[in-house]
């Protein structure tokens, strides 16, 4: 097992995610909201654990930081992660399952932070890294959400978690989007270990928060829900989420009036589902990151454009993949245009016209983003 240590030797916040290279642009918007809201006056120490990072997006993701007090690196699990756990969601990679055994690669930390790379963060993170944790192996806060889903399904769901897991007061179960880990209390008893092992022997239905709230439920010490916000999304509303928390949950969950981590939990992520509730706010800090036109194209892509027969946006896509060659063909046909008279000059200035108005459609789609 590698081992890694602190790149500044005090006032520092260490924060670890875990994604593959798909899943960089999204990471990249998380880091950015990070970075424009934390303080010059701290240090974060930022580690991204993957398997599969190419040079280019580690490059791109390294040009984001430009202060000293900013450091990113990166952490090859290729060799360590090498056979498979149990899966249960589609939408769900195994990179989840790293939050495992990170305390164990960062044993030379006192703590650290684990982040999903689904949120936004708008408040400075060194104050929840800060917390007093008693002395327990982790903090984090209550799944709002699964209060209402839990209570939407059967009785034998709910004793999986009362029975299997051992959580007889379900309002206590844990979002593990954002967990801040003790290392020397979790990393007792070879605890990275054993529960990789249980990754290995079950399939847990919520995966490895399921395995995390089976060890730690008892023994979590909670951060408040504005840490940890997850938004109803519009399926949400329409079940009517928010009648079925319990009180408790409902309090809680409604009290958030200015959440300082959103974190867009379900599988309607905002850069596939810009119409949803706070999906504004991920965009707004998406187009600042050197990702921003490919996860444009990848909305249109993965949204099924072809099969909509929308010609309008396939057309805009098409440009925006060729934008360089539109440029290049703007700029010679409007030389041209002033070189030559008669018919060629009028010929050349139709073609300048008919690539200027190609790239100023996708300018304004981009501005109307």
């Amino acid at each position: 097992m590698i081992s890694i240590e602190p790149v500044f030797k005090s006032n520092y916040c260490a924060v670890a995610f875990a994604v593959n290279n798909y899943y960089v642009p999204y990471l990249a918007t998380t880091l950015k909201s990070l970075i424009l809201n934390s303080n010059g006056a701290h240090n974060y120490d930022i580690l991204v654990f993957s398997k599969d990072l190419s040079a280019q997006n580690m490059d791109l993701l390294r040009s984001m930081t430009t202060t000293d007090n900013i450091s990113i690196r990166f952490i090859d699990l290729q060799k360590i992660f090498t056979s498979k756990v149990h899966l249960t969601a589609g939408h769900i990679t195994e990179e989840t399952y790293f939050r495992l055994i990170m305390p164990k690669i960062m044993e030379k930390y006192n703590r650290f932070l684990y982040m999903d790379a689904d949120l936004i963060i708008l408040d400075d993170i060194f104050e929840l890294y800060s917390m007093d944790m008693h002395n327990a192996p982790l903090a984090a806060t209550e799944e709002c959400l699964f209060s209402a889903l839990i209570n939407l399904c059967d009785v034998q769901e709910r004793e999986y978690f009362t029975d299997k897991l051992g959580i007889k007061n379900l309002d206590t179960y844990f979002q593990a989007g954002v967990l801040l880990f003790d290392v020397r209390q979790y990393n007792a008893n070879n605890m990275s270990e054993k529960l990789m092992q249980r990754a290995h022997s079950y399939n847990y239905h919520m995966m490895d928060q399921d395995i995390l709230n089976e060890e730690f439920n008892k023994s979590y010490i909670r951060f408040d829900v504005d840490w940890n916000y997850a938004p109803l999304q519009g399926h949400m509303i329409e079940k009517n989420y928010l009648d079925k928390m319990t009180p408790y949950i409902r309090g809680i969950y409604t009290s958030v009036v200015k959440p300082r981590v959103i974190h867009y939990a379900d599988r309607r992520k905002p850069w596939l589902f810009p119409n949803e509730a706070m999906a504004e706010i991920w965009w707004s800090y998406a187009r600042q990151t050197p990702f921003y036109e490919e996860l444009l194209i990848r909305l249109m892509e993965e949204a099924n454009i072809q099969k909509s027969g929308d010609s309008q946006m396939l057309h805009i896509m098409h440009v925006m993949n060729h934008m360089t060659k539109f440029k290049l063909k703007r700029f010679f046909y409007r030389n041209m245009k002033h070189i030559f008279g008669g018919n060629a000059h009028k010929k050349y200035a139709d073609k300048y016209q008919k690539y200027n108005t190609e790239i100023k459609l996708v300018q304004n789609f981009l501005n109307n983003m």
